[in-house]
C-alpha cells in the first residue's frame, strides 16, 4: 500500500515538475543573479523571524499554562507556518497542526486555538504598527498620494476587522458561529 502511495506522490510530483518548468528555470536563473550575501542575509533573517515567532508562541503557551519546550514550540510554530503558506486556507492548516499536537500531548483543542489566535492578533497588531511607521516615514517625506493614503486606511481597516472579529469569536462565539452561518446561506 505505502509502495503504491510513494509512486503516486512522486508521479504527481514529476507532473507539477514538467507542468511548471518554465517557472523553475525562472527561479534558477534569479537565485543565479542574486548576491550571494543578500541571500544570507535573507535566511538569517528568515531564521531569526522562525526564532522570534517561536518565542511568541511558546509565550502563548505559558499564558494558557501549558509547560512546552522551545525545541518543540520551534519545531510546532515552523510546521504551523509551512502549512499556512503552501495551503490557502486563512491559517486554518497552521491551527490544524496545532490541533493535531493537542490532541497528541492531551490538552484541550480549545488551548491550542487560544495560542494560534494569540499569535494572530500579535501578528495583525504587529502590521499595524508597520503601517504606522511606514506611513508617518512617507509623510515626512512628502510622498503620500491618493493610492497610498488609501491603501494604508485600507490595510489599517482590516486589521482592526480581524481583531474584533477574533475578539468576537472569543468572547461569544454562539453568536460568532451563528453570524457565519447565516452569512453562508
Amino acid at each position: 500500500f505505502y509502495t503504491i502511495l510513494l509512486v503516486v506522490f512522486l508521479g504527481f510530483s514529476a507532473i507539477f515538475v514538467i507542468a511548471r518548468i518554465s517557472e523553475i528555470q525562472n527561479m534558477g536563473r534569479m537565485l543565479a543573479s542574486i548576491s550571494a550575501n543578500y541571500l544570507v542575509l535573507a535566511l538569517l533573517f528568515e531564521g531569526l523571524w522562525l526564532m522570534i515567532a517561536s518565542l511568541i508562541y511558546q509565550l502563548n503557551f505559558k499564558i494558557m499554562g501549558i509547560r512546552e519546550t522551545y525545541k518543540h514550540v520551534f519545531l510546532l510554530s515552523t510546521s504551523a507556518n509551512f502549512a499556512n503558506v503552501v495551503t490557502p486556507s486563512y491559517g486554518m492548516a497552521g491551527l490544524a497542526v496545532f490541533w493535531a499536537d493537542a490532541q497528541h500531548r492531551g490538552y484541550p483543542k480549545g488551548s491550542a486555538t487560544v495560542v494560534g489566535t494569540l499569535y494572530m492578533i500579535f501578528e495583525y497588531l504587529s502590521l499595524l504598527l508597520v503601517i504606522t511607521l511606514g506611513f508617518f516615514s512617507l509623510l515626512k517625506r512628502s510622498l503620500l498620494g491618493w493610492p497610498i493614503i488609501s491603501s494604508a486606511l485600507g490595510l489599517f481597516a482590516f486589521v482592526i476587522f480581524m481583531v474584533y472579529m477574533l475578539f468576537l469569536g472569543f468572547r461569544y462565539p454562539d453568536k460568532f458561529r451563528a453570524f457565519f452561518v447565516g452569512a453562508s446561506r
